[in-house]
């Protein structure tokens, strides 16, 4: 268990957003959480960029993403292997309208300038959400050994909606 899980950054959208940056995350910690708890006007993909100096990354080739996913549209079940270079895709496709979906990505050794960085990401959209109830795991690195200490969290082809909730935390020694 960490010794240390502290809340660095929360942002709650109001009306809709098109993107949401958090910047000047503090590298005091070995590890970074970040929870996107989202409603979006449209079906989207997600994406997270992160940056160095408070500027994003927006180097497609520095960012590999690999998923697998699984689950059940209008009672079908499927699965499949994804790969992209899109930043670090949160998601395949994220809830319709009015769905509520959550992430989780947890960035380890975010800090350390001697590597680049590693992400495990996990979303889940919960059955009775529509006809759509699916998991996405993925694995995905930014080449670059910078500390990280700003990101950047986007759908693709629609806006955040009110009540969407990002949240940061550190993680000390995990």
């Amino acid at each position: 268990m960490p010794r240390t899980y502290d809340s660095l950054a929360t942002t709650t959208v109001s009306g809709s957003a098109s993107s949401v940056t958090i910047s000047s995350i503090s590298s005091a910690y070995t590890d970074l959480v970040v929870v996107v708890r989202c409603s979006l006007n449209n079906l989207s993909n997600v994406n997270l960029k992160v940056g160095t100096g408070n500027t994003i990354d927006t180097n497609q080739s520095n960012y590999k993403n690999k998923q697998v996913m699984s689950g059940t549209k209008a009672g079908t079940t499927k699965s499949f292997f994804y790969t992209t270079d899109d930043g670090l895709e949160l998601d395949y496709y994220a809830s319709s309208t009015g769905n509520v979906k959550q992430f989780q990505a947890n960035f380890f050794n975010y800090s350390n300038t001697a590597k680049q960085k590693t992400v495990l990401i996990k979303s889940s959209l919960p059955q009775g959400s529509g006809d759509n109830a699916e998991i996405v795991n993925a694995v995905g690195t930014w080449a670059n050994t910078a500390a990280i200490n700003c990101l950047r969290i986007t759908p693709n082809s629609t806006t955040f909606q009110d009540g969407t909730i990002i949240t940061v935390y550190g993680i000390l020694e995990a």
